[in-house]
């Protein structure tokens, strides 16, 4: 797993502080507005903070981007939908 800025900034401890998180996730779509890896990361940051219509608004924006671009999405982020919307096997 890829570590990132929002994962570091996740983890209890020092450098938990979901606030940066939250903007780690902001600055990182800007540049690179198709990164699984930080949809990810943002979605899971949502599921944190208990923001259900955050972890929504997360889904729906990679849906209608890979949507837009006639992909689809990732193994490991489908899997993660399913798990946080609380669909697993």
């Amino acid at each position: 797993m890829v570590q990132t800025i929002v994962a570091w900034r996740m983890v209890s401890g020092t450098a938990h502080v979901l606030a940066a998180a939250r903007q780690a996730v902001a600055i990182g779509l800007t540049v690179e507005e198709v990164s699984e890896v930080l949809y990810r990361d943002w979605m899971r940051l949502e599921h944190a903070l208990a923001n259900r219509p955050g972890l929504h608004t997360a889904i729906i924006s990679l849906q209608t981007i890979t949507h837009a671009l006639r992909s689809d999405l990732e193994p490991e982020t489908e899997a993660l939908i399913d798990e946080l919307m609380g669909h697993a096997a």
